[in-house]
């Protein structure tokens, strides 16, 4: 538990911090926001005050996810040029640890009936395609399998699949092999 006192904007910093992995682990509906409260040292009422709202906490992780994954592709160390390879692996250590990869999925299963979270979502996509498509000058087919590779790599990370050691054509491979229909 953090209990460690700061300005609001630390405050809810760490809360979002706290609240990818609680809505990556529970969803929006089944998430308390108390066990957010919790672990950062918080009580309920003032998350509600920070965010508004349990939705609007949520919407708040949002941003943050997309910052994160905008940042691994844009951040230090970047360039112009950049396979997709490297790339590959920045994301893949993005989301090994689960927390992103599983907030991810929630925030995918929430915007099938809210437009305001698929609409995030889909900029989420569009900034982050052209992201890599200016570093990588890309085509959009390219663009399109880049894609393809990452939503493989977070659904291999959620069924337990270490992403940050194994590539997504190991893990293919081995499914082949598995032989199970």
């Amino acid at each position: 538990m953090v209990t460690t006192r700061g300005t609001a904007e630390a405050r809810r910093a760490q809360a979002v911090d706290a609240g990818l992995r609680a809505f990556g682990e529970h969803g929006l509906t089944t998430t308390a926001v108390t066990q957010v409260a919790r672990e950062v040292g918080l009580s309920q009422p003032y998350i509600f005050r920070l965010f508004g709202s349990k939705r609007a906490f949520f919407l708040a992780c949002m941003d943050e996810l997309e910052a994160r994954e905008l940042a691994a592709f844009t951040g230090e160390g970047q360039r112009t040029g950049e396979s997709f390879d490297e790339m590959g692996a920045v994301f893949r250590s993005l989301v090994g640890d689960g927390t992103l990869a599983g907030f991810s999925i929630q925030a995918l299963a929430i915007a099938r009936r809210d437009p305001e979270v698929a609409q995030r979502y889909l900029r989420m996509l569009a900034t982050t395609l052209r992201a890599v498509g200016e570093r990588t000058g890309a085509s959009t087919e390219e663009l399109t399998l880049f894609l393809a590779r990452g939503v493989l790599v977070v659904q291999l990370q959620a069924l337990g699949v270490d992403v940050a050691k194994v590539s997504s054509t190991q893990a293919v491979e081995s499914l082949l092999e598995r032989g199970e229909a």
